[in-house]
């Protein structure tokens, strides 16, 4: 079982780096969402998304993933620096001691979060993302036997 505490720190962590990441960079933002959903005996995952994102989220897409997918994915997406000139984080940002510090943490805590899962979803929106996604994304369902973990990034310009 995800404890809130858990959920919260894992959300922490996520935001500093919002502050992190987008620093000296140019037309660059980063944004999670991170909620512990409690799950009811069906298990839908249907019933989840529209507890975490609201009765417009519709899923798009649905698959399965490994267990040791989940931080090299989130990862990829937080370390992306393929911007250019025109857009993205700052080099010195991605290649800087804090950030690696940071996503070392991140990934401690996930792959605790993760090692305890029943079950890991990835999954899309395709209508009612609270974000807008355009360099990188990601959406997973971390679930548990009473409860589920919800952990979506994405950047934009």
């Amino acid at each position: 079982m995800i404890t809130g505490l858990q959920a919260a720190s894992l959300k922490s962590m996520l935001g500093e780096l919002t502050e992190v990441l987008p620093s000296n960079g140019l037309n660059y933002c980063v944004s999670f969402f991170v909620d512990e959903v409690r799950v009811d005996a069906s298990g839908c995952l249907e019933i989840v998304v529209t507890k975490a994102f609201g009765k417009n989220a519709k899923i798009g897409g649905v698959s399965m993933v490994a267990f040791d997918a989940v931080w090299p994915e989130m990862r990829a997406g937080i370390l992306w620096n393929e911007g250019g000139v025109a857009a993205g984080p700052s080099k010195n940002i991605i290649e800087s001691g804090e950030l690696k510090e940071l996503a070392e943490k991140i990934g401690n805590e996930v792959n605790r979060l993760v090692g305890n899962a029943t079950l890991i979803q990835s999954f899309w929106l395709e209508e009612g993302h609270p974000f807008y996604p355009v360099y990188w994304k990601f959406a997973f369902i971390i679930w548990h036997e009473e409860n589920a973990l919800i952990l979506l990034g994405s950047s934009s310009d």
